[in-house]
């Protein structure tokens, strides 16, 4: 059914040295019966200076019954996850744990940075019934590290952390 980089091509959008061979999270279906999808190119991704890669990445969809992708957000966030219930897609991009939300009536897109230490990057993204994007969020604390569960509505809007003792 396609790849991201013939995909880019296809939409005038792929731009000279970008590769982006390969979808980097899961394939979700929301509530209009869209599967929803991210790529990211790894050229000049350098993880111990928390370079993001050169193209950043892309928020896709595509209909089961048709042919084609299409394309929805492009950001300078890699994003390694995606996630829904319903009718808000949320994709997890590194580095710093940078949270979209896509609203599949609207098209409207947001973003906000959640907060990773130290280049930490985690494919975990949970999204509840209630369609809140739970993140994990590792922030440096006294020498070592304190680990958190953020809670965002699809306004991203930062409703409670609840501290993960045993995350680290």
């Amino acid at each position: 059914r396609g790849n991201p980089r013939d995909e880019l091509r296809r939409l005038g959008l792929l731009r000279d040295g970008e590769s982006q061979v390969k979808l980097h999270s899961r394939i979700v279906q929301a509530a209009d019966g869209y599967l929803y999808f991210a790529s990211f190119d790894e050229d000049g991704e350098d993880q111990r200076s928390h370079t993001q890669p050169r193209w950043g990445g892309h928020l896709w969809r595509m209909h089961p019954e048709r042919e084609g992708w299409e394309h929805l957000l492009a950001t300078p966030d890699a994003l390694i996850a995606v996630a829904t219930t319903g009718r808000h897609v949320y994709a997890l991009g590194y580095f710093d744990h940078a949270l979209h939300v896509f609203d599949t009536l609207t098209g409207a897109t947001r973003r906000t940075v959640v907060g990773a230490a130290d280049g930490h990057v985690s494919r975990n993204l949970v999204v509840g019934s209630d369609e809140h994007a739970f993140v994990p969020r590792l922030r440096a604390a006294g020498g070592g590290y304190r680990a958190e569960l953020v809670e965002f509505d699809p306004a991203l809007r930062e409703i409670a952390a609840t501290p993960l003792a045993d995350y680290l």
